[in-house]
């Protein structure tokens, strides 16, 4: 993960990030960085189904 790569959220409907320019977004715990690739690569086979869904583990 590299912490040092911050990402631009606003309007990508991020709760935390729907403030005003100069408002400090706080209060949610939502990501500001890059998931991991394994993450990435993990969920991959379930999005291709279409089908979405709480999955029993």
């Amino acid at each position: 993960m590299n912490f040092d790569q911050t990402l631009d959220r606003r309007g990508t409907d991020s709760m935390k990030w729907e403030v005003a320019e100069g408002q400090l977004p706080m209060g949610l715990a939502d990501m500001d960085f890059e998931t991991v690739p394994e993450v990435k690569e993990a969920i991959l086979p379930g999005t291709a189904r279409g089908i979405w869904l709480y999955a029993g583990v």
